[in-house]
């Protein structure tokens, strides 16, 4: 009985679950100083606009500018024995998460839909995939447009969504078919800015940004 009584608690309350969750990777030191981590990804989201603005100018990147990225990325960098620690609990959360997801129908609500797409994303993570690898753009849109250093409306609208569009995708829904290929076309160097620029100039009045 009172096993069913836990149950119920977790059931009524879904926040509970989520924050002894949270609890156990506070006390593992997953999670630092909020605000430190906030100002040292706001200082490297600038160096990352400078560098790619210099490049494009095709000016030599300074070794400072260089060597203050390379800082800031190890410093906000999870210790490794906090994500040795948790790592067991996250993958055996994840294998359970699946099992749940595939027994829910895809269009049930737009909520549903997008659990399929968080739980790639998770187990993307946990299998160490590359944040510069083309499937981690796809998988991770929020974070790889963070190391762009660009907001919604201007990241997303290289790949023809809305702003209102790209922050559903970043929130967890599925990203659709084509905008998924167009994004690996886009990560893996087979396309560019330049040629996005020129079909939707191509595309003239009939162009129309998707709002999935």
């Amino acid at each position: 009985m009172q096993k069913e009584d836990e149950v119920q608690k977790f059931l009524n309350e879904p926040r509970l679950l989520a924050g002894l969750l949270d609890d156990i990777a506070h006390s593992v030191g997953i999670f630092q100083d909020d605000m430190d981590d906030a100002e040292k990804q706001a200082q490297l989201r600038e160096i990352i606009k400078t560098i790619a603005r210099l490049q494009s100018q095709g000016v030599t990147i300074p070794e400072s500018l260089i060597y203050e990225r390379d800082r800031l990325l190890r410093e906000i960098e999870v210790p490794v024995e906090a994500a040795e620690a948790i790592e067991p609990v996250v993958h055996d959360l994840l294998e359970t998460i699946e099992r749940i997801v595939e027994r829910l129908p895809r269009a049930a609500t737009p909520k549903s839909s997008g659990l399929f797409q968080r739980v790639a994303r998770g187990k993307a993570r946990l299998q160490g995939l590359s944040q510069d690898s083309p499937l981690s753009f796809v998988l991770a849109p929020r974070e790889s447009r963070k190391l762009t250093g660009m907001n919604q409306k201007d990241f997303w609208g290289r790949f023809g969504v809305t702003q209102s569009g790209g922050s559903r995708y970043e929130g967890g829904r599925e990203i659709g078919g084509p905008t998924q290929i167009l994004m690996m076309l886009y990560a893996s160097n087979r396309i560019n800015d330049e040629d996005l620029a020129e079909a939707r100039a191509a595309l003239g009045s009939t162009y129309r940004q998707s709002s999935e």
